[in-house]
C-alpha cells in the first residue's frame, strides 16, 4: 500500500510495457490507449521532482534538535534539494565509549546537517548532534589512502585504522580503512569535523557532492550582489603615493576611511559623501574622478539630512553642522570656504544621531564620563514663513539634557521615543517626560523561560532594534536576535535566532538583516529569522577585483540611517521598517550608487597591495606600502518579496505599552 501511495505514476507506466491490458478493459479499448500513454509520459517527468520534495518533507519531520539549539533549516521551500544523503563514521574518544560511531548525515542546498539515527520503524528520527553548518562557510579538503596503517585485533581477524586517529583506542569489531573527509565550518559556532568514509569511491563521492552544492549555493542566494564604488583611491597609513594621475592641485585621497553617505540634492544629483581621517570627499558616485576635498577636517562620523539641507560632522570630539548645497563642490578644485556652525556641548562627543521625534527632527549627541553617558538634545528652531512657522536649520537650541548610569553606544529613533543602547540592554526615554524603560522584560507567563532569555541577554552587547509588525519589536545582540512585543516581553513560539558570526553592526533593509561580522556579512529574514545569504571578505575581495592575497576585516560604512532624502519617513510609526532606517523598497534601496536610485548598504574591505621585488629578489621599500580600502556597494537586484510598509494596529493604542 506504501508504494502504491507513493509511486502511482510508476505503476501506471507499466501499462507501456504490457499493451496487451488494454483491450481487456472497456476504458482503455480503440483509441484510448495513446492518450493514456501520453499522460504516463508526461507524468513520469514529474515523478523524480515530487519523490525529492516527499524525501526532504519526511526528513524534515523527523530531524529533532536538542533544547535551544534549534535552527530553521527551511525544509519545506518548494525549490530545496537533497544533494546528497547517507552515513559516515566519526572517532569518539569520551570516557564511557573509545572509537568510531555510525552518523547519517544530510546534504541540502544550504546546510550540512550531521545527525545520530535514533529509534526504529514508525518511531526513527535524526537527532542533530552538531550545528548545522551553511554551505556558505563550508570547506571540505581530502586526504589520500594512509600510506601507513596500524594493525590491531579484532573480533574477525585484522584490522586496519588511518594513522590520524592514533592517538586514541582503536575501535572494536570489523573496522575497513577509513578515509578522512575534514569539515571547515568558518563561524562564529564553527570548528573542524572530521568524518570517515568507508571506501575510497565513498569519499570522492562526497567531496564532489560537497563541492557542487556550494557551487549552487554562491550562485542561487544572490540576494544582494557587490559592486565596487572606490578601490584604488584610497590609501590606508597616510601615504601620499596614488595609483592614478590626479589633476593639478588635488592629492591622492589617503588616510582610513570613517564613513560614506550617499545623498541626493535638490536639483536632482546622487552624490557620495566619503569621509576619512584627512577630510570629507564629496562627488559623483562611481566616478572617482569627480570627487573633491571640500574639508579638510578630521571626520569620524558624518550624517546628511536631505530634508533640512545639513550636513553633521563629528570631528576631534566637536559637532560641526554645514549647508549642503554649500558643501556640495560645483567646480574643479572647489574647496569648502564658509564657516560651519559648532554646536557647543561640554565634553567631547562620542557618538551623536539625528532623527524625527513625533515629526520633529532633533539631534542627540553622547558625551562620556567615568562610568555615565551624558546626552544633549537639540531641535532646529522655527522662524516665522509666509505658510506659518518653519524649521530654520542654521539655528538650533538645546532642549534637553539627560544622563543614564551605564556606557552607552548607539542610539535609535523610534516614532515617539528614543532608544539607548548600553552594556546592560535597551532603554527607551520618552521625551519631554523623561521617563526611561529598560527591556526586555519579564512578563506574567512562562516566567521561568522570560528568565532564562533575560540573564542571556544580560550578557550580550545589544546592537540595534527595529520594529517589524505593529505589535512585533526586534532586539539585535551581537550573538543572536530576540521577538518582543510592545510591553517589551520575549514572543513565545518565536524562537532565539543564532547568529553564524559575532556581529559588530547591523543594518535593517526590511525585509532583510544584514550583520557585519569581520569575516562576512550575514543577510536573514526579519520575518522569521532564517539565512538567506553570506558574503564573506575573501570571496568579496576576489569579486572586487583582489589579488588574491587575502584582506583585511569588513566594516560597515552606512548602514541606511542618516542619508538620502527622508522618503521613507511615515508620521505614524516613524521610519518604515523600524528605527530611522530606510524601508528597504523606493529611495534607497535598488539600483547602484551613480543609478537614479541610492544603493542598500556601503561598506569597506582593506585589501593588500602586492610588494615587488628588486633584481637581487629583495623587497622594495618603496612599494611594500600600504592596503588598498575598498569601497563597496551590497544592493538588490530584485525587489524585495512582498511590500514591507507597516500596516495600522489592529488594537487601539495601550498607554502601559513600554514601546
Amino acid at each position: 500500500m506504501s508504494v502504491f501511495a507513493n509511486k502511482p505514476f510508476s505503476r501506471l507506466w507499466n501499462g507501456k510495457s504490457k499493451p496487451d491490458i488494454y483491450p481487456r478493459t472497456a476504458d482503455f479499448a480503440g483509441d484510448a490507449a495513446p492518450p493514456f500513454t501520453e499522460l504516463a509520459e508526461s507524468g513520469l517527468g514529474r515523478v523524480p521532482a515530487s519523490e525529492e520534495l516527499a524525501r526532504i518533507l519526511c526528513y524534515n519531520s523527523k530531524i529533532t534538535f536538542k533544547d535551544s539549539e534549534f535552527v530553521d533549516l527551511d525544509l519545506t521551500h518548494e525549490r530545496r534539494r537533497l544533494i546528497c544523503a547517507g552515513r559516515l563514521f566519526r572517532t569518539d574518544s569520551t570516557f564511557e565509549r573509545k572509537g568510531m560511531y555510525e552518523l547519517f548525515v544530510l546534504l541540502f542546498d544550504n546546510y550540512l546537517v550531521i545527525t545520530n539515527i535514533v529509534g526504529t520503524g514508525p518511531n526513527l528520527t535524526f537527532q542533530v548532534c552538531k550545528r548545522p553548518i551553511p554551505l556558505d562557510l563550508l570547506r571540505v579538503e581530502t586526504y589520500a589512502p594512509p600510506s601507513r596503517k596500524r594493525t590491531i585485533s579484532g573480533r574477525n581477524g585484522t584490522n586496519t585504522f588511518p594513522p590520524e586517529s592514533w592517538d586514541i583506542a582503536p575501535p572494536s569489531g570489523d573496522f575497513r580503512e577509513m578515509l578522512p573527509l575534514v569539515i571547515y565550518h568558518d563561524g562564529r559556532l564553527g570548528g573542524t569535523t572530521r568524518l570517515y568514509a568507508e571506501t575510497e569511491g565513498v569519499q570522492s563521492t562526497w567531496k564532489s557532492k560537497l563541492d557542487e552544492a556550494i557551487l549552487f549555493r554562491q550562485k542561487s542566494s544572490q540576494v544582494f550582489e557587490v559592486s565596487v564604488v572606490a578601490r584604488e583611491e584610497f590609501l590606508t597609513m597616510g601615504t601620499s603615493r596614488g595609483l592614478h594621475t590626479y589633476p593639478p592641485g588635488d592629492r591622492p585621497m589617503g588616510g582610513s576611511i570613517t564613513c560614506a553617505i550617499p545623498f541626493s540634492t535638490h536639483d536632482g544629483r546622487t552624490l557620495l559623501a566619503i569621509g576619512c581621517v584627512e577630510g570629507l570627499w564629496i562627488g559623483i558616485g562611481k566616478d572617482l574622478r569627480s570627487f573633491r576635498w571640500v574639508l579638510r577636517l578630521p571626520v569620524q562620523q558624518c550624517i546628511v539630512n536631505g530634508e533640512y539641507g545639513l550636513i553633521l560632522i563629528r570631528s576631534n570630539g566637536e559637532l560641526h553642522v554645514f549647508d549642503l548645497e554649500e558643501s556640495v563642490p560645483k567646480s574643479t578644485g572647489r574647496a569648502l570656504t564658509f564657516r560651519p556652525k559648532i554646536l557647543e556641548i561640554k565634553g567631547k562627543v562620542d557618538f551623536f544621531r539625528a532623527g524625527k521625534l513625533n515629526g520633529e527632527m532633533y539631534i542627540v549627541a553622547a558625551v562620556k564620563k567615568h562610568l555615565d553617558t551624558i546626552f544633549h538634545v537639540w531641535e532646529a528652531a522655527m522662524t516665522m514663513g509666509p505658510d506659518g512657522p518653519l524649521p530654520d536649520p542654521q539655528k538650533f537650541r538645546l532642549v534637553h539634557t539627560f544622563f543614564l548610569p551605564a556606557e552607552c553606544t548607539e542610539i535609535v529613533f523610534l516614532r515617539t521615543k528614543l532608544c539607548v543602547l548600553h552594556n546592560n540592554g535597551f532603554n527607551l526615554i520618552k521625551l519631554p517626560e523623561m521617563s526611561v524603560a529598560g527591556i526586555p522584560q519579564v512578563g506574567d507567563k512562562n516566567v521561568s523561560e522570560c528568565k532564562k532569555v533575560l540573564k542571556r541577554c544580560s550578557s550580550a552587547r545589544p546592537i540595534s532594534m527595529t520594529r517589524i509588525e505593529p505589535e512585533v519589536f526586534f532586539l539585535c545582540y551581537d550573538k543572536f536576535g530576540l521577538y518582543v512585543d510592545r510591553y517589551g516581553v520575549p514572543l513565545q513560539g518565536r524562537e532565539i535566532v543564532e547568529w553564524e558570526g559575532q556581529a559588530c553592526h547591523a543594518s535593517f533593509r526590511f525585509p532583510y538583516l544584514l550583520l557585519f561580522s569581520p569575516a562576512f556579512v550575514e543577510i536573514r529574514n526579519l520575518v522569521h529569522g532564517r539565512l538567506i545569504q553570506i558574503i564573506r571578505a575573501d570571496v568579496a575581495v576576489g569579486n572586487l577585483g583582489g589579488s588574491g592575497c587575502g584582506g583585511g576585516p569588513i566594516r560597515c560604512l552606512w548602514d541606511g540611517r542618516g542619508g538620502g532624502r527622508n522618503a521613507n519617513y511615515d508620521p505614524e510609526f516613524g521610519y518604515v521598517g523600524g528605527g530611522d532606517y530606510g524601508s528597504g523598497s523606493g529611495d534607497g534601496v535598488h539600483g547602484d550608487v551613480d543609478g537614479p536610485e541610492l544603493p542598500t548598504v556601503l561598506g569597506a574591505v582593506d585589501i593588500p597591495i602586492p610588494t615587488t621585488t628588486d633584481e637581487w629578489g629583495a623587497q622594495s621599500s618603496s612599494s611594500s606600502v600600504v592596503m588598498q580600502q575598498c569601497v563597496f556597494t551590497l544592493f538588490s537586484p530584485v525587489p524585495p518579496p512582498y511590500s514591507p510598509h507597516v500596516e495600522e494596529p489592529t488594537v487601539p493604542y495601550d498607554a502601559d505599552s513600554i514601546i
